[in-house]
C-alpha cells in the first residue's frame, strides 16, 4: 500500500470503530511486549505471533486500515496478509522529506487508497 494518504482518505476507514472496540480487540500487552524485544534487540517468534493476533483482532473488529505509528513497530513490519492494509507512519515521513528535497514528486507517491 501506498503510505501517502489524506486525512479525507482515512476517515472512511475508521468510521463504526469506537474506542470500546479498539480497547477489546487490541492486546496492548502483546504490543508493548513486541516494542520493548525491539528496542533490547531482537524480537521472538512468539512475541511477533501475539502482535500479529493483536492486528488481527482490530480487523475482526471491523479495522479498515492498520496505522502503524511506532517506530520499533515500524522496524518489524509483519502486517500483511491480516485482511486489512496498513499505513506506516514513518514510511509517510520517508515520502515527505523526499518530496520536499526534491528526490521524488508528488505523483510518484500518489494515494493507493
Amino acid at each position: 500500500m501506498d503510505p501517502t494518504l489524506t486525512a479525507d482518505q482515512l476517515v472512511p476507514h475508521t468510521k463504526g470503530l469506537t474506542g470500546a472496540d479498539i480497547e477489546t480487540a487490541l492486546n496492548e500487552a502483546a504490543i508493548l511486549a513486541a516494542i520493548r524485544a525491539v528496542k533490547a534487540g531482537g524480537l521472538s517468534d512468539a512475541q511477533m505471533q501475539a502482535y500479529r493476533a493483536a492486528a488481527r483482532s482490530l480487523v475482526a473488529e471491523g479495522a479498515g486500515l492498520l496505522v502503524i505509528a511506532c517506530t520499533e513497530l515500524s522496524v518489524i513490519g509483519g502486517l500483511d496478509g491480516l485482511g486489512a492494509p496498513s499505513l506506516d507512519t514513518l514510511d509517510v515521513l520517508v515520502d515527505e522529506i523526499l518530496l520536499r528535497c526534491g528526490v521524488r514528486s508528488r505523483s510518484a507517491v500518489a494515494p493507493a487508497v
